[in-house]
């Protein structure tokens, strides 16, 4: 019976270590395939935030990085000329027909805040422009302001007076045509309207 027993203890004892020794496998299979998917996303995620090589200035089609930082283009206080265009036209092209020339105000200050009638840095200027045919049928007008330096036209065809450099320029529609609103009320005791004839609705409109 004593031996008995003991081959019993031996068996379970067997088992227990191979038992062990599989778990401590196991164990260190995980362990390799945690490492082993860490790895992986690591590799994946620097693949996707690696920065683009730096560019050869001299390659075609390749912007070069200016290393100069910004800086304003006119000192304060230094002398501008201003040319204010008014056109018919998106685009202002004919700079040699004077007609289209409303105001050229010359010796202006750049950055300067006291200038001007009111002494606030402030110019102003009225005229009378005569509508033409187009413009009287629903037509656009455009206002072309642009400043150079002094002496210097804003034309790029006027040799030796043109920089394209020290020219700067901003145009805006002053135009905007209204619906027109037809009346359709009359007073109940006379009858009739205040408004214009062309704009009272008829049973047509």
């Amino acid at each position: 019976m004593a031996g008995e027993v003991a081959d019993v203890n031996a068996g379970g004892d067997a088992q227990a270590a191979e038992g062990e020794g599989s778990y401590r496998m196991d164990k260190w299979a995980m362990i390799k395939t945690f490492v082993f998917r860490m790895i992986f996303t690591y590799c994946v995620f620097s693949l996707f935030r690696r920065s683009p090589a730096p560019a050869d200035p001299g390659q075609t089609g390749v912007p070069s990085v200016p290393s100069a930082s910004a800086s304003n283009m006119f000192m304060k206080n230094e002398m501008l000329d201003m040319h204010v265009y008014l056109t018919e036209t998106r685009e202002m092209t004919n700079f040699s027909d004077p007609s289209l020339l409303f105001w050229r105000l010359e010796g202006m200050r750049y950055g300067n805040w006291e200038d001007g009638e009111a002494q606030d840095g402030t110019y102003t200027k009225e005229g009378t422009l005569k509508a033409s045919e187009n413009l009287m049928n629903n037509g656009s007008m455009y206002i072309h302001v642009y400043f150079t330096q002094p002496g210097f036209l804003p034309d790029p065809e006027a040799e030796g007076r043109y920089s394209l450099q020290f020219t700067m320029s901003a145009s805006k529609r002053i135009t905007k045509m209204r619906k027109r609103r037809l009346a359709r009320t009359m007073n109940l005791l006379t009858g009739t309207t205040d408004a214009h004839e062309d704009l009272i609705a008829t049973k047509d409109t």
